[in-house]
């Protein structure tokens, strides 16, 4: 989240700007997620940190992509690698490249098969990054992807492994953030972020 207090014309600082557009994209609101984000970026990308602008053009791409903007969605993907780059911060560059690699492979399960190889190579980095920083909680996310990616292409082994060890550092954050009885109660108020499609 961004911690910059910047206003926007609203008057609202730009943390809380950004947040409430990463909510109504949850909820399916991406047209005015996608708003907010712009204008985010119109008046405050300047002075904002690498970190925070790696993170709102992360955000803004993983809007675009789901309603058909691909070329929009990969531009702000590409931007927010080279900006994450720029900066020592391994989570903000692996966020930046497994955006990245979820542009691509949204490229090529609906355009050219093909675009799953460089599909892979981001999510296999993105991972690596993921690895380098402390806790585990967030390699379930481009593990899942891998997991994807390897059904795909009729490794159906490699997919379920990828699958096991996603659930599993899933289960393993869920029960850092509730306890273990949060695996056996339903609606137990977590929710692990393992995007298994």
């Amino acid at each position: 989240m961004i911690q910059t207090p910047i206003g926007t014309a609203s008057g609202a600082p730009a943390g809380v700007v950004h947040k409430a557009a990463k909510q109504l994209a949850h909820d399916g609101r991406d047209e005015t997620a996608i708003a907010l984000l712009i204008g985010l970026l119109e008046r405050s990308e300047k002075r904002l940190t690498l970190h925070e602008r790696a993170h709102v053009h992360a955000d803004l791409g993983m809007c675009l992509w789901p309603r058909g903007f691909m070329a929009n969605a990969r531009e702000h993907a590409e931007r927010v690698v080279a900006l994450a780059e720029q900066s020592d911060d391994t989570e903000a560059r692996a966020a930046a490249v497994f955006a990245l690699g979820e542009v691509s492979y949204c490229e090529a399960a609906y355009y050219d098969m093909k675009g799953l190889a460089e599909s892979m190579r981001l999510h296999e980095r993105a991972l690596g990054l993921h690895r380098d920083l402390e806790g585990r909680s967030y390699e379930a996310l481009p593990l899942s992807r891998i997991g994807v990616i390897h059904e795909l292409q009729q490794r159906q082994k490699a997919a379920q492994a990828c699958y096991r060890e996603a659930l599993r550092i899933a289960e393993e954050r869920m029960i850092q953030e509730c306890g273990p009885q949060s695996l056996g109660i339903p609606n137990c108020g977590c929710k692990p972020e393992v995007a298994i499609a």
